[in-house]
């Protein structure tokens, strides 16, 4: 079992059928695979290349303050375009993140 589960969800627009569909892979793989204290967060009509994403910026918080130590996306660009960064990202701060590729057109 995994413990402090976060689900980090983004459309560049305001997409709410993008987000639920994002969100609901997310939580039932989640599910299946054991992850336990999922806490969703979702930005709404943000590019990746804006770090100051409210939901970003607030899991960002939760990943620091230890609240947090498994993100799931259904890509990694939902988390940012610059693979490297966000992998010394996770590295500094302690983080795993898994990558669930939902086959997007």
């Amino acid at each position: 079992m995994y413990n402090q589960t976060a689900i980090y969800c983004r459309t560049t627009d305001y997409d709410a059928a993008g987000i639920a569909k994002q969100c609901n892979a997310l939580v039932r793989f989640a599910r299946e695979q054991g992850f336990a204290n999922i806490t969703a967060y979702k930005d709404y009509g943000f590019c990746a290349s804006n770090s100051k994403r409210p939901a970003f910026v607030q899991l960002g918080k939760a990943i620091r303050n230890g609240k947090v130590k498994w993100v799931l996306v259904t890509g990694v660009t939902r988390l940012g375009r610059d693979t490297a960064e966000i992998l010394r990202w996770t590295r500094e701060n302690g983080v795993k993140i898994y990558v669930l590729d939902i086959g997007q057109n």
